[in-house]
């Protein structure tokens, strides 16, 4: 059932008063006749500016990318969703699930583009390209026969690009907000669309808290990608009921999830398809199963918390034209380490690298491209 993110955020402004924006004893200012600095922010740019100011100035205003960066993790997932969007869209030309299947399994072996304009390309290690096979596959015996008999699909990888509306609904000029929407789909017997993300991951989506609420999904009512999902799908005329997270975790790390010694690729792809979809007996204990790998979890949001995450969107903007203005892009130093990972940026931070080296942070295709233009 899905979940009503309303008894876990409510709508307290704990604001302080002189912190408030716009301020109560100040008239909002008229955008009227002023001109105004096109911006147009996405979710994930927005989240890497909370996260820390210098590495959205490196990411976004430099343009840059690193090269070192983990490749194949941010490829494995563009793969996992090329080739869900192929299978969603044989549903919503009603083509079936076996063309579906055909054509999202086709999809693993064919090279492409990134949203950066960055090619990428299929798995060189076949014990790998395997794996991923074997995940996509097993999605689909899932998730494939319940997908077409109770939904219709409204829209795959919808891109959008619309004014950002402030909380009563007018634009803030020179304001945009841009995206891509995985899957809208119509439930057959509410006539309700729920807007669906497919998710990546190596983390534990089963592990609960002392309340038995999943922890993976502890930040999903105050979510600003899901919440502007929503939102987006309203001014599509929609009319969403809610947001999805469809969660699919990347296997390899259980020894049971890695070949064995002299085992083929495909005897390893046919085993990991019945360790996802079935599980395997070991040592006794029943492990894997599609619990492991994929989970969908329902989410509700209500008009309060849409209308909050409207005024992120425009805070972040303005924060982001502050910064221009006045030259301040700081580093969080709470953000070198998270995730487990050190990030990329760090060599400029601690004045080992400069951005502007090429060959360790090029750049990025687009800005490359809007660069040469203005020349």
């Amino acid at each position: 059932a899905p979940v009503d993110s309303a008894p876990l955020a409510r709508e307290v402004d704990t604001t302080p008063i002189d912190r408030q924006w716009p301020a109560p004893h100040r008239a909002t200012r008229s955008d009227k006749g002023k001109p105004r600095e096109q911006l147009t922010l996405s979710t994930s740019e927005g989240a890497v500016l909370a996260a820390c100011p210098t590495k959205y100035f490196n990411g976004y205003e430099l343009g840059r990318y690193p090269s070192v960066e983990d490749k194949e993790a941010a490829e494995w997932g563009l793969y996992v969703h090329r080739s869900l969007a192929q299978f969603y869209r044989a549903l919503r030309k009603c083509w079936g699930l076996s063309t579906g299947w055909h054509l999202a399994m086709r999809q693993l072996d064919r090279r492409g583009v990134d949203g950066g304009r960055r090619p990428y390309y299929p798995p060189a290690d076949p014990y790998a390209r395997a794996m991923l096979r074997a995940v996509v596959h097993s999605y689909l015996v899932v998730w494939g026969p319940e997908d077409e008999r109770d939904y219709e699909v409204v829209a795959v990888e919808k891109r959008y690009l619309l004014p950002a509306l402030r909380p009563d609904g007018t634009h803030r000029r020179g304001f945009n907000v841009d995206g891509v929407i995985d899957l809208a789909r119509r439930n057959r017997k509410t006539g309700r669309v729920w807007i669906a993300d497919h998710k990546t991951t190596t983390s534990d989506f089963e592990k609960t808290d002392r309340d038995g609420n999943r922890t993976y999904f502890l930040n999903a009512p105050v979510n600003p990608q899901a919440i502007g999902y929503v939102d987006v799908g309203a001014r599509l005329k929609w009319e969403p009921e809610g947001f999805e997270f469809d969660v699919i975790k990347r296997p390899g790390l259980a020894k049971y999830e890695k070949p064995e010694r002299g085992e083929s690729a495909d005897d390893f792809e046919a085993r990991m398809i019945k360790t996802i979809t079935e599980g395997v007996e070991i040592d006794g204990k029943l492990k894997g199963g599609p619990e492991r790998y994929f989970a969908r979890f329902p989410v509700t949001y209500q008009d309060w918390q849409i209308n909050k995450a409207r005024s992120n969107v425009i805070a972040r903007g303005e924060e982001v034209l502050w910064r221009r203005r006045t030259g301040y892009w700081p580093q969080n130093d709470d953000a070198c380490g998270k995730f487990g990972s050190t990030c990329p940026w760090m060599p400029v931070c601690t004045g080992r690298e400069r951005a502007d080296d090429d060959r360790l942070y090029p750049l990025k295709v687009r800005k490359a491209e809007k660069e040469g233009q203005d020349k």
